[in-house]
């Protein structure tokens, strides 16, 4: 494996300092009904590179094969064009293509200045997770630089960006819906109710910049669903996927369909997944079976020219999940999404746009120990019951020479649960949610100024929170020592400032401050063991919101044959909420070492780097490389933070055919050994591993194409940092060992 990484890497190093190249490809995409040019397109290129058009609407590529490759265009606002022939020769003459006005709802989260996209971050384009197709979208998301996810399972990864972890990380759908897990534990984070086949992207925005979309605190993550694509004239696409994974003998299939007219449109996706125990490196079982059933529903209608109104709806069901770190494993989770989206012109002066949004999710989830050792001498079962239901308003409008956006959102979030425990003929009931609710309402503005070369970005908001719990154990309450009942208003800031120097350097500057008040889980919470180690953990009402100053910089450097960037951030925490132990309160649970009460800490600090890099090596040939570090720290303490992801690297080298027939890629991916631990819970280190994998795919013909994947090809024995340990062994939760993937797709 180290001269398979040594060979990535001089081939990184050899392109560039070199000129090797191919034919270029030339384009320009302009607006089809005013013939402009378009800025801030993103063009995927064969082998998923992307590149973005210029003030004018250009973009080169070099290092592209001769031929006829297909390219996908995105550009808010626009409707998408997908697998666009190209022709491209030596010359490098240069294509004309047409995108057509798309009205936007408001699940496009991410806006676009004139010459510079004003916001810290990232996004994942859809073609990225259809090659991918894997089984979790957390599980895929901690490939992506400075993103983690703590495993506890087979599936339903939780996700830690830059060391953010649970509600410091604010997860949303379609750019404002929420639906939040039911178990106390987080065997059902957010990630866990979509499936990536749905997604049409997802955004990944650092730090407390995004106050315009919510109170981020420490970064923000919109799962944004595939939206069906606007026709001039009534058609009807549609997919059906089947497929295979060896190593826990894996089984999925699927079907979508879009179709629509200048009025109407509509997308359709259902599907199943069914996944047994697999078998980490060392050939050992991990209990980590699961079913899934969904199916999700967008339909839109456009009355008049700029104004859309669309209806969606996303159910999933999932059975007999197996968590192998976990008191109880999953019996059932039924999750309900609804939402409205609406959007028109305004027309009133300075006032061009209104955007709106209306949902509500539920989560029925019921869990048990029936496949747990600990039904031999007590039977336990826990039905819980979360609904949401939120919504937002927004105004756009021409203000300074610039866009400004100004608008409220809501969220009212109630959780309802109980455990019922059996030893003998004895029986005891346990309230675990109690009927405590999370009302939050906000006001916000932002100013996106473009200056010449330069886009500025100012944004405020102001929160008020209030957290209640209408039916706390009586215990609860006589530990308390406090009202429960709260309410909190949270002011938060951002500025930055993007500046281009030439047309393939640019420069960012971002620092924001934000607040987060506690969630349920941090107030509420009544002797449950839901840390990373053997405590019961126990609710604070008392707990103040948690601050956080944070500095975001970054650098890029894009050419026609390489695309580099660098980003560095440093976050001061204070009012940090963490868990101490309290030695006056007896646990409840059995085999724990203790109780832990939340509590907030004076002073804690978050800080990192993270950079990604792709060259063309030649015709159709790229190669990539991504690092990411985080380092935290408890200040009080002056020890580490818990559960701080590794250092970790990623590299590739992928072959397109010019035709984009085929494509095939080696990758590997590494991560150092994590010796910064917690002492205070008792976290141990980890040791580092690297992992090797080959994918690829081929089109069988017009309408059929073959994927593969050969994951942890020399059945590497690993285990993440952020893997929680067996509950039987002790041990962490090994990764899976060698597992061979095929997937076959139709498509009309």
């Amino acid at each position: 494996m180290r001269t398979s990484t040594q060979l990535t890497a001089l081939a990184l190093v050899a392109a560039l300092t070199t000129g090797v190249g191919a034919a270029d490809l030339r384009g320009r995409v302009v607006d089809s009904s005013t013939g402009e040019g378009l800025p801030a397109v993103t063009v995927v290129l064969p082998g998923g590179t992307p590149v973005t058009t210029d003030a004018d609407g250009r973009f080169t590529a070099t290092g592209i094969a001769p031929g006829r490759p297909r390219v996908d265009l995105y550009r808010i606002g626009y409707a998408p064009r997908l697998q666009v022939p190209l022709y491209v020769t030596e010359a490098g003459g240069a294509a004309l293509i047409h995108l057509s006005p798309q009205p936007v709802v408001f699940e496009e989260l991410v806006v676009s200045a004139t010459r510079a996209r004003a916001l810290q971050g990232q996004t994942i384009a859809q073609k990225r997770l259809d090659e991918t197709g894997p089984r979790d979208v957390g599980e895929f998301l901690r490939t992506v630089p400075g993103l983690g996810a703590v495993r506890r399972g087979g599936s339903a990864l939780d996700l830690v960006y830059r060391g953010f972890r649970s509600e410091q990380l604010d997860v949303q759908i379609d750019g404002g819906a929420h639906v939040y897990g039911a178990c106390p534990n987080r065997m059902d984070p957010t990630t866990s109710h979509v499936q990536s086949e749905d997604l049409e992207k997802i955004e990944v925005l650092s730090g407390p910049h995004a106050l315009r979309f919510g109170p981020a605190f420490g970064g923000l993550v919109n799962l944004s669903m595939t939206r069906p694509p606007q026709l001039g004239e009534f058609g009807v696409e549609t997919s059906l996927e089947t497929g295979y994974e060896s190593n826990g003998e894996g089984r999925r299939a699927r079907l979508s369909a879009t179709g629509g007219d200048r009025s109407y449109d509509f997308y359709l996706g259902a599907g199943t997944k069914d996944y047994g125990n697999y078998e980490d490196g060392d050939g050992r079982q991990v209990l980590s079976s699961s079913e899934v059933w969904d199916y999700s529903i967008k339909a839109g209608y456009r009355p008049a020219t700029g104004e859309r109104v669309q209806v969606s709806l996303r159910q999933s069901y999932v059975r007999d999940a197996l968590y192998p770190s976990l008191p109880m494993d999953l019996d059932v989770d039924d999750t309900t999404i609804l939402g409205l989206d609406y959007a028109r012109p305004l027309g009133l002066g300075r006032l061009d746009r209104l955007t709106a949004k209306v949902y509500a999710s539920a989560v029925d989830h019921v869990m048990s120990n029936e496949r747990k050792p600990s039904r031999a001498t007590m039977r336990a079962e826990t039905t819980v019951d979360n609904r949401t239901a939120g919504g937002r308003v927004e105004v756009g409008a021409t203000v300074l020479g610039g866009r400004a956006f100004a608008g409220a959102d809501y969220r009212d979030l109630t959780m309802d649960g109980s455990r019922v425990r059996q030893k003998g003929d004895m029986m005891m009931h346990d309230i675990i949610w109690p009927e405590a609710g999370h009302r939050q309402i906000g006001l916000f503005a932002q100013l996106e100024r473009p200056v010449g070369t330069t886009a500025l970005s100012v944004g405020a908001r102001l929160d008020r929170v209030s957290t209640s719990a209408d039916n706390p154990e009586p215990s609860f309450v006589a530990l308390s020592g406090t009202e429960l009942d709260r309410t909190d208003v949270n002011a938060s800031a951002t500025a930055g400032v993007v500046r281009h120097f030439g047309p393939d350097v640019e420069a960012r500057v971002f620092l924001g401050t934000a607040r987060r008040s506690p969630t349920i889980t941090e107030r509420y919470l009544y002797l449950l063991p839901v840390g990373l180690d053997r405590y019961d953990y126990l609710g604070n009402p008392g707990l103040d919101p948690e601050t956080n100053l944070q500095l975001d910089v970054g650098l890029r450097l894009h050419t026609a044959r390489l695309d580099l960037s660098v980003s560095g951030y440093a976050a001061r925490l204070g009012q940090y909420i963490a868990a101490r132990v309290d030695s006056t309160v007896t646990p409840r649970s059995p085999n724990v070492l203790g109780v832990r009460r939340y509590t907030n800490i004076s002073r804690a600090r978050l800080l990192g780097l993270e950079a990604s890099g792709a060259v063309a090596l030649g015709p159709g040939l790229r190669a990539s490389l991504d690092l990411a570090y985080a380092r935290g720290q408890d200040l009080d303490l002056d020890e580490p933070l818990p559960e701080i992801p590794a250092a970790s690297a990623a590299l590739a080298l992928r072959q397109t055919s010019a035709s984009g027939r085929y494509w095939l890629e080696v990758s590997e991916r590494l991560a150092a050994s994590q010796d910064r631990v917690a002492a205070e819970y008792a976290e141990t280190e980890t040791s580092s591993y690297r992992v090797l994998s080959l994918s690829g795919a081929l089109r069988l013909g017009a309408h059929l194409e073959l994927r593969g994947a050969l994951d942890n090809a020399l059945d590497a024995a690993y285990s993440d940092h952020l893997n929680r340990r067996q509950t039987s062994t002790g041990e962490r939760i090994g990764e899976p060992g060698r597992s061979v993937r095929i997937r076959l797709v139709a498509r009309t």
